[in-house]
């Protein structure tokens, strides 16, 4: 492609207006940069734009070894937990390797969690519970000061809570087992509660 530029007002006078134009090949990286590698972008000019009309161009440019990635896959496992016996294939996916429900909280998973591999997989935990009495605001202000990206919130059905954190674990499992561990391990915050429903998610 080449650009092709009319100097001053046409015939009908008007200025040239400006719009890109398609390679009538297959793109190649060649064909997008000038020397040195800079970006280019060619042009046709044609008539029908009056004076002051806007010149509108896409200013977006993907790397092309961006373009060679692969999607990263977003893993997702959740459960909703609920007085009903759990099948034994769930009971085995949320049992943690200390042998504990994710649901009911591991301690050994929460100290677990605090030191771990960088390498391993950052989960975004969310566990919904029930409490039998509110939980202080002083309380739930006080989560956030803790590490993982604690985050202990209400939505607006009464006694129900939401506690959230990021935490780094090999399995889904470990993760929400950590997380929950976290209230099993600070009863002054909560001294019962029952956990609803667990999400784990990374990618």
């Amino acid at each position: 492609m080449e650009s092709k530029v009319s100097p001053g007002l046409t015939d009908r006078g008007t200025r040239p207006s400006i719009r890109p134009v398609r390679s009538r090949g297959a793109a190649t990286p060649a064909a997008c940069t000038g020397a040195g590698g800079v970006a280019r972008l060619d042009f046709d000019v044609s008539d029908g734009a009056t004076e002051g009309d806007p010149i509108i161009g896409n200013d977006s440019f993907s790397p092309w070894e961006d373009r060679s990635r692969p999607p990263r896959r977003r893993v997702t496992e959740a459960a909703i937990l609920s007085t009903r016996d759990q099948s034994r294939a769930d009971l085995a996916q949320w049992t943690c390797p200390h042998g504990e429900h994710a649901g009911n909280g591991c301690v050994t998973c929460y100290y677990a969690t605090a030191d771990v591999d960088q390498a391993l997989p950052l989960w975004d935990v969310a566990a919904w519970f029930t409490t039998e009495r509110p939980i202080p605001i002083r309380a739930l202000q006080d989560v956030h000061r803790h590490d993982r990206a604690l985050m202990l919130t209400q939505p607006s059905t009464p006694l129900v809570y939401l506690l959230s954190a990021q935490v780094r674990a090999a399995l889904a499992v470990e993760a929400v087992a950590g997380v929950v561990g976290f209230l099993v391990q600070n009863r002054h915050i909560v001294d019962a509660f029952t956990v609803t429903e667990i999400r784990a998610a990374h990618s």
